[in-house]
C-alpha cells in the first residue's frame, strides 16, 4: 500500500510495512524532511538486498489528512534510492489500522 505523508511539513511517498519495525526514511526523504544533518549509521538492518545501516532519528510529525502523530522514532537509511517506509513506531500509536486490498483505514482518537 502507497500514500504519501508529510514529515516535518515535507511531502513523503511511502510504503506502508506492517512488518518494518520503525518509519525507515531514505537519504533523499531524510533531506526533504529536514533530519539529515550530523547522522550516526550505527544501526544494522535487514533489508532486500542483504544487511544495511541506518541511523536513529525524531520525527517532530507525522500528518496524513486530518491524522497527526507528533515525536514518531525513526531511522534514515544509508545509501541512494528505494523508497520510505510507515512502519510499526507510527503504526502502534494508532487505534487500529486495516489493510482490504488496495484500501487502507486507519483509525485514531
Amino acid at each position: 500500500m502507497f500514500l504519501t505523508a508529510a514529515v516535518n511539513g515535507a511531502s513523503i511517498p511511502f510504503i506502508v510495512d506492517t512488518g518494518a519495525t520503525m518509519v525507515a526514511l531514505t537519504h533523499a526523504d531524510a533531506l526533504k524532511a529536514g533530519v539529515a544533518g550530523n547522522l550516526n549509521y550505527t544501526v544494522p538492518i535487514h533489508v532486500a538486498s542483504g544487511v544495511a545501516r541506518a541511523a536513529p532519528v525524531m520525527l517532530q510529525q507525522i500528518r496524513i489528512g486530518a491524522l497527526v502523530v507528533d515525536n514518531v522514532e525513526g531511522m534514515v537509511v544509508q545509501g541512494e534510492g528505494g523508497i520510505s517506509l510507515l512502519g510499526q513506531s507510527f503504526l502502534k500509536r494508532l487505534q487500529g489500522y486495516e489493510m482490504r486490498g488496495n484500501i487502507l483505514t486507519l483509525t485514531w482518537q
